[in-house]
């Protein structure tokens, strides 16, 4: 990140200019790494007001709450890999949207679990479905059939 200032260096603080070449903003996934957060720390401290400055423990607490953000979304996808496992084999109804925007529902069983960065996704009977599209969940129907 480089930073220029304008005037003396008595008021460099009220006109910083950032610019940060190296990154783009790609959707809610932009800030989730701790290396994110500490450009963004070092970025306030460059530029807060010198005769009004954040005091440490401020930090420290915008930190201590990333971590525990940072934590907290990495067990909500640890649980919802071991919940898509736990559907193997069970029958399952879905609403989706399509490619081409429209609902899709569908019924049927659940045969492999596929992990793909953050999200997870069921094979139902051919069918490529994200987790969060399962709306039931039963066990799957026996068929019988008799030879005579």
């Amino acid at each position: 990140m480089s930073t220029s200032v304008t005037g003396t260096s008595a008021d460099y603080w009220k006109k910083p200019t950032n610019v940060d070449s190296g990154s783009t903003a790609s959707g809610a996934d932009s800030l989730s790494t701790v290396d994110s957060f500490l450009k963004i720390l070092a970025s306030e401290l460059q530029n807060q007001d010198p005769t009004d400055p954040v005091s440490n423990t401020e930090y420290v607490a915008q930190l201590a709450q990333f971590n525990s953000l940072q934590q907290l979304s990495t067990l909500n996808a640890s649980t919802n890999k071991y919940q898509a496992y736990g559907l193997l084999g069970m029958e399952v109804s879905y609403t989706a949207t399509d490619s081409a925007g429209k609902s899709v529902s569908g019924t049927g069983v659940v045969g492999s679990v596929i992990n793909s960065g953050n999200d997870t996704y069921l094979m139902v009977d051919g069918n490529k479905v994200k987790l969060a599209s399962i709306t039931s969940v039963k066990m799957p129907t026996k068929s019988t059939t008799t030879t005579g």
